[in-house]
């Protein structure tokens, strides 16, 4: 990592029982495709500028909310994404289903 930038990176913790290379979660940062990141624990890092900065997954025509970073200096950002564990089979189908464009959980690991 270069001395002057941030780095943010994705941890895809789907649990996908097929083939990995079409479960892959793809890491926006700021609106840009930064990085693909394979289920079952596989990363991506992206180097960013120190700033303000927006992250987002997507997974098929699937996303997650919005993240909101404020990256500094020389500092990791480790983000974890997933499908929502919280919500019972059922209930994750129909947010799946309904709500496609904030259906995939990112967090801020250790939040």
């Amino acid at each position: 990592m270069a001395d002057d930038l941030g780095q943010v990176e994705l941890v895809n913790n789907y649990r996908w029982g097929g083939d990995p290379r079409i479960a892959r979660f793809h890491l926006y940062v700021d609106g840009k495709k930064a990085g693909s990141a394979q289920p079952l624990g596989g990363s991506c890092e992206v180097n960013v500028s120190p700033g303000r900065h927006t992250a987002r997954i997507r997974f098929w025509w699937y996303f997650s909310p919005p993240l909101a970073l404020d990256v500094l200096t020389g500092q990791r950002i480790r983000l974890v994404g997933d499908i929502p564990r919280k919500l019972s089979v059922p209930k994750r189908m129909a947010r799946l289903l309904l709500h496609p464009l904030t259906s995939l959980e990112l967090r801020v690991d250790g939040r």
